[in-house]
């Protein structure tokens, strides 16, 4: 109020200095005739005057701008003193409904950090379930014993989740109760004088004091949240850490495992010297052949077989494996080798003895050939096994076809049995037909060198 007076001061003497300027200039004039005065004036107008009026017109304008500037600045300045204040207690009421804000962001901020301690909890019993079903899975167990012992472990794990349910169950309903208890207390207040506080704390500028307080208590909650999901995750990344090392160790053992047993140390400690097989000779080869020892195709069979077992088991030995499975993938390669020369060396001896063998029949058979033509008969017995299987020597020039029949004589007065000829695999053999008695009535065997003397058609 004592500014616009001070306003209307001003123009009041600006007024009045401007009325008596003009007062002086009018009253040291006569009266004078308008017409006369108008005609006057066009021959002779002041510029002074007008470009006076001017100037103070500005400066009016001015002064009255500058001044209504002054007293609106002014007028945002409003001087407060906390004493003002203490006949409401808008004090105690700021203080109060802080803290009643401060209870409820609290109370509510723990609510959120018990939720997530529940869920991280089950989370870990789950993580830690399907952990142990893996392991269980990976084991050597029969799938009896795996079904009783992963259903052990669901059982565990809902028996303990419903336990932390439950423990964290009362501390949700305790903090949700404690919540529901601020928020009642908070409406029961005056809302007219909380309303009142904060425009005053507004008047106060006290938000940047307010806005720190909110700030640190907001970092401190998430610090002690931080804080405690780092100690749960370390504490779970450690679990897992053990369970992985578990995990490898089952799966090691179980696709590189250790052996044990003495008899299996043994042939892993069997050490062979590693060397190409030497191959038996086409000659030996067929030598085999002849003699229905071993056919070529089946030899040619053979090889080709170990050939794909050595292809396989030297990309077995390209696999990294660290403990017994290494060993004996060696061994396995050397025995493979072993049996490769053993075989080869087989099929060589074999073909060089029976080609002595054969050397040596062929010079019996000369021999007996000899002896026959010249005794004049059609052949002998070589050796009786039985009555039904009689190896014969037969001369060579006698065509002798399966059914003929023969007597045989041990001299030339003396019969034994008659026998029959017969082919079994392209040999000759006989059997007995008939046979003769000695004086004694005792039955005549057949022996060996006894006669034969084939049946003329």
């Amino acid at each position: 109020m004592d500014d616009e007076g001070k306003v209307k001061d001003i123009v009041s003497q600006s007024k009045n200095a401007f009325l008596s300027w003009k007062n002086l200039e009018v009253g040291s004039r006569d009266l004078y005739d308008l017409e006369v005065e108008f005609a006057a004036s066009k021959k002779n107008k002041n510029y002074v005057v007008m470009i006076t009026l001017l100037i103070f017109l500005i400066a009016v304008v001015g002064t009255a701008y500058a001044v209504t500037r002054y007293i609106q600045e002014a007028g945002k300045i409003v001087p407060i003193q906390i004493k003002d204040f203490e006949d409401v207690n808008l004090k105690d009421i700021l203080d109060i409904a802080k803290n009643y804000e401060q209870k409820l962001k609290k109370a509510r901020a723990d609510l959120e950090n018990i939720k997530t301690g529940l869920n991280s909890e089950i989370s870990n019993l789950n993580s830690k379930a399907e952990r142990d079903v893996a392991f269980i899975m990976e084991g050597s167990d029969s799938a009896e014993a795996k079904k009783s012992r992963v259903s052990s472990v669901y059982r565990k794990l809902n028996s303990d989740t419903a336990a932390v349910r439950s423990s964290y169950g009362i501390r949700i309903s305790e903090k949700e109760a404690e919540i529901a208890e601020i928020e009642k207390e908070m409406a029961s207040y005056d809302s007219a004088a909380l309303e009142k506080a904060r425009k005053q704390d507004e008047i106060l500028n006290n938000q940047t004091r307010m806005a720190e307080i909110q700030l640190q208590q907001t970092v401190d909650s998430y610090e002690e949240r931080i804080k405690s999901l780092t100690s749960k995750y370390d504490s779970e990344i450690a679990s897992i850490k053990r369970d992985n090392t578990r995990l490898v160790s089952t799966l090691r053992n179980k696709y590189d495992p250790v052996f044990k047993t003495e008899e299996i140390k043994k042939i892993i400690a069997d050490k062979k010297a590693i060397s190409v097989p030497l191959r038996a000779g086409d000659d030996s080869v067929a030598v085999l052949e002849a003699n229905n020892a071993a056919g070529s195709g089946e030899i040619a069979s053979i090889r080709n077989e170990a050939e794909k077992l050595d292809i396989l088991v030297k990309q077995i030995l390209k696999v990294p494996y660290e403990n017994s499975v290494a060993d004996a993938s060696k061994r396995i390669n050397e025995q493979e080798l072993f049996i490769q020369k053993g075989y080869e060396s087989i099929w060589q001896k074999s073909a060089e003895a029976i080609d002595d063998k054969n050397s040596q029949i062929l010079n019996f058979s000369r021999a007996f050939d000899f002896f026959i033509q010249d005794t004049g008969v059609s052949g002998y017995v070589l050796n009786p096994v039985s009555s039904s299987e009689i190896t014969v020597f037969m001369n060579k020039i006698i065509e002798i076809k399966s059914g003929d029949r023969a007597y045989v004589f041990r001299s030339d007065n003396e019969p034994i049995a008659e026998i029959e000829f017969y082919y079994l695999k392209d040999k000759l053999y006989a059997r007995e037909i008939t046979v003769s008695i000695d004086e004694s009535g005792e039955r005549k065997f057949i022996q060996p060198f006894d006669r034969i003397l084939v049946k003329l058609k």
